[in-house]
């Protein structure tokens, strides 16, 4: 069976969730000033500019009558409360396609066709109504011939820092990245960010951060560098930057959070159509079920079981054809994402055709930076003293372990990578070596090499090949976004104030090789509810004993989140004893458990499901049936 089945709900979950939020750390009480930082604060007034990923920028749709209205040099604005991962509005998407006579019949046409294909057996779609279909359904993320957005696309610019923000503005900074207590020690008016679109020109986005630098930052700071902290896709921001304007000396440093320096292997394998071996099997037994959840995931591949998966495949197929051809390969943003291993064989199979001539020219360019990358960076830190320094993870596959990411798995590379479950550690770090997560180097490699210091400790990933091996900090089984890791949060930040500056300077405070960490649940839910029940009940006389322990379940959190050697074993370990504590707690004051016992019916569907597929393996169990 062809791997292409799973293609249109792969491109579309990696263009418009190909999302760090980089840092998602709250409010936290400052650390013991280990380093020395608090004496350094006011010494180092570089300002930060980040630069951020798809999952931090903030784009609008324009709306006359909306309840959620945003207001921005004199128009409204209609404004989503989820997390904006790419530019999606219902109204105005139904609203094009019933304006436009030709959309209107297309859309129309595709849908008889679709029943009548269902109808007959036979697959009538034609390619054409897919292809302006898929250019209906994502026109708002569809860019014109000068690299556009449609006008009713607003991605406001915040010429000010963050002291200046309004109450909404910041909310939806530190939605995608709450390091609301670090950033202020740093200094909120020392803090900017360059809000782009994410689907656009390569080259005006660079020429806008390029203006943003010299018309923002230095109205406020005359004369001085920035801090340049570029997250996940805003590295590939930062190295086209440098290659045009980095002769301008306006960059003190780089602090590059998960950085996509060199593509990711997700965008070849989407755009090659490139799945893992068992991704049919996968298809039909995990995948809705892990996007949506049970038991609507297992009734939805339940009834997918019903087709033949000839027609599934080439449907999807064809489907996945025209988003790439209508919106992936004519984003040069998202062209961008291409590893440079691989893209003189994308180009020459897709970009040359009619049609991409202009993608094609920022293509190039692009390409061109990134074989250039290690030497600029290199020349950029010799010549002008620009300091590089790079945060990643490593040691999981492609969509590993989180729910968001686990759609990866069914990519070719997925198990073939080294990775956060989104960017290969290659690209991460300019250059490691590494081999698959979960395996090792081969003694002979491990003998010859001259610098054993910079293998990682599973031995998977050897730093010596790296463009700055001594400015690499890796923490191992971390997912892409660092989230939730306050080590990694304080490094960031330790370095951009400049006490550390080399991975020798405090390996005991933090280490080269560091394991990832988890605080998502402990800082938003156990924490706070622990806190509660003290205000509560400490010195009434009332449950002595549980105020007790609770008072000694945070002293142990706090003790764990100061240290800077992260051991995730015995973190996720504190972490599960302190939740089953706060589950009695809440069932010593409400007298019932948190939440009802899961349905009995979950269990059974998805036993159902997996022995459909087990006896009638990729679709088409009602043909088989009734012949």
């Amino acid at each position: 069976m062809k791997k292409r089945i799973i293609a249109l709900v792969l491109c579309l979950t990696v263009a418009f969730a190909f999302v760090p939020a980089a840092f998602a750390e709250p409010a936290e009480e400052a650390a013991p000033d280990t380093l020395g930082i608090q004496s350094q604060i006011q010494e180092e007034d570089a300002p930060i500019v980040f630069v951020t990923g798809i999952g931090q920028t903030h784009s609008y749709v324009l709306d006359d009558k909306g309840n959620n209205v945003l207001e921005y040099n004199g128009q409204e604005y209609r404004y989503s409360e989820r997390k904006n991962l790419f530019i999606w509005d219902t109204k105005a998407v139904v609203t094009h396609i019933l304006t436009n006579p030709i959309s209107l019949f297309n859309t129309i046409a595709t849908a008889a066709q679709l029943v009548g294909s269902l109808a007959t057996g036979q697959f009538l779609l034609r390619s054409s109504n897919l292809h302006r279909l898929a250019a209906d359904l994502l026109y708002l993320n569809i860019v014109d011939e000068n690299n556009k957005l449609p006008s009713n696309i607003l991605t406001p610019i915040y010429n000010y820092p963050l002291s200046e923000y309004s109450e909404y503005e910041l909310d939806r900074f530190y939605g995608t990245v709450p390091a609301k207590e670090q950033l202020a020690e740093y200094g909120n008016e020392k803090v900017f960010v360059y809000n782009f679109a994410p689907f656009g020109s390569m080259t005006d986005t660079v020429a806008g951060l390029n203006t943003f630098i010299n018309d923002v930052v230095q109205k406020y700071y005359p004369d001085q560098k920035v801090i340049l902290m570029p997250m996940s896709m805003g590295a590939s921001i930062v190295r086209n930057y440098l290659a045009n304007y980095g002769s301008q000396q306006d960059v003190k440093k780089v602090v590059s959070i998960v950085g996509c320096w060199n593509g990711s292997k997700i965008f070849t394998d989407l755009v090659e159509q490139h799945y893992a071996d068992n991704s049919a099997e996968m298809f039909y037994t995990e995948l809705f079920s892990g996007m949506i959840g049970s038991p609507t995931g297992d009734i939805i591949e339940i009834f997918l079981h019903c087709y033949k998966k000839e027609f599934l495949t080439r449907l999807v197929n064809e489907l996945l054809i025209a988003v790439c051809d209508e919106f992936v390969m004519k984003t040069p943003t998202m062209m961008a994402m291409i590893p440079s291993d691989d893209y003189p064989r994308i180009r020459e199979r897709y970009l040359t055709r009619p049609g991409y001539e202009r993608v094609l020219v920022e293509a190039d360019r692009n390409y061109q930076s990134q074989l250039e990358l290690p030497e600029m960076l290199k020349r950029l830190n010799e010549e002008q003293g620009i300091e590089f320094y790079f945060i990643s993870a490593y040691n999981l596959s492609f969509g590993e372990i989180t729910g968001d990411y686990n759609i990866f798995k069914f990519l070719y590379s997925a198990a073939r990578v080294n990775s956060d479950e989104i960017i290969h550690i290659e690209s991460t770090t300019v250059g490691a070596t590494a081999v698959p997560a979960g395996y090792q180097f081969p003694q002979s490699y491990i003998d010859a090499c001259k610098t054993p210091e910079y293998i990682d400790p599973t031995k998977s990933v050897d730093l010596s090949t790296a463009a700055f091996p001594s400015h690499c900090w890796l923490f191992s089984k971390q997912k892409h976004e660092l989230e939730w890791n306050n080590t990694a949060l304080k490094l960031a930040f330790a370095l951009a104030k400049g006490d550390v500056t080399d991975v020798t300077d405090c390996p005991d405070v933090f280490p080269q090789f560091n394991e990832g960490r988890s605080l998502k649940d402990l800082r938003r839910d156990y924490l706070p509810q622990m806190e509660e029940f003290i205000d509560q009940y400490d010195g009434s006389g009332q449950y002595t004993d549980y105020v007790a322990r609770a008072k000694d379940y945070i002293a142990q959190a706090e003790a764990m989140m100061d240290c800077t050697v992260n051991n995730m074993e015995k973190d996720n370990a504190l972490i599960d004893e302190i939740a089953a504590f706060c589950h009695e707690l809440y069932v010593l004051e409400n007298g019932e458990e948190p939440e009802a016992e899961p349905s009995k019916l979950t269990p059974v569907i998805q036993d159902v499901n997996h022995k459909i597929y087990g006896i009638f393996g990729t679709g088409g169990f009602l043909e088989k049936l009734f012949g």
